[in-house]
């Protein structure tokens, strides 16, 4: 399996990015590369790691993800879910759908 350490830090970017669910035309924009260098690069990785496609690169490189990263995540899921309560007391309070008891 494929480390952190056998990536280059400009693959390891552009994996980290694509990952996000960014296109590889919005990967190009951030990194302030050509979409010809963000496709070389998902190549590189794809046969370092052994892998067809972007969601297995994803699924092998989870490992690496960083503690902090993680939390950075928790965070946004646990602000999303309070938007989300408050979304359903507003339409329980204008009787759009009656709550299950």
């Amino acid at each position: 399996m494929t480390t952190m350490n056998e990536l280059t830090r400009r693959e390891w970017q552009v994996a980290k990015l694509q990952a996000t669910g960014l296109s590889h035309k919005e990967v190009a924009d951030r990194l302030g590369i050509s979409l010809g260098t963000v496709k070389t690069h998902l190549g590189r990785m794809f046969a370092k790691t052994h892998v067809r496609s972007s969601l297995e690169l994803q699924q092998r490189l989870r490992p690496n993800v960083t503690r902090r990263e993680l939390q950075g995540v928790a965070g946004k899921i646990k602000a999303l879910l309070v938007m989300s309560d408050r979304h359903v007391a507003t339409a329980a309070g204008w009787k759009l759908f009656a709550p299950l008891r």
